[in-house]
């Protein structure tokens, strides 16, 4: 099974949105699918874990109230 439904079809979203709005973005995503993906470069043909493994490396962690002090 390639994805479970409405939370795989989001997260594909949210890489190809990533890969419309920035080139280093894209080079990244090229990066991790050459790297562990078999060069499929094609977010829908990826299983969650592999798009989640990306989204973790790629997109800042969101900073907490303590974090910011």
């Amino acid at each position: 099974m390639i994805g479970d439904g409405t939370a795989h079809a989001a997260l594909v979203e949210r890489v190809k949105e990533g890969q419309r709005s920035s080139a280093e973005w894209k080079t990244r995503w090229w990066q991790h699918c050459d790297a562990k993906g078999g060069g499929v470069r094609e977010p829908r043909r990826h299983e969650t874990p592999f798009l989640l493994e990306f989204l973790e490396q790629t997109e800042p962690m969101p900073m907490t109230a303590s974090a910011a002090e």
